[in-house]
């Protein structure tokens, strides 16, 4: 699936997985690494939001 790698830009450079397992983990974590930064942004802005005025 290199579709994955592509999306989360892993770009492996010189050294890539060969075995359907490790590819699988490579891309796993690739996923969740967007997932947390994802998660990350939105838990900041939303606490952003909700923070009292001070107007």
């Amino acid at each position: 699936m290199p579709c994955l790698t592509h999306l989360t830009s892993v770009g492996y450079g010189d050294i890539t997985p060969t075995s359907p397992l490790a590819m699988a983990i490579a891309n796993l974590e690739a996923i969740f690494g967007q997932m947390y930064s994802a998660i990350v942004m939105a838990r900041l802005v939303s606490q952003y939001l909700n923070s009292p005025n001070p107007n």
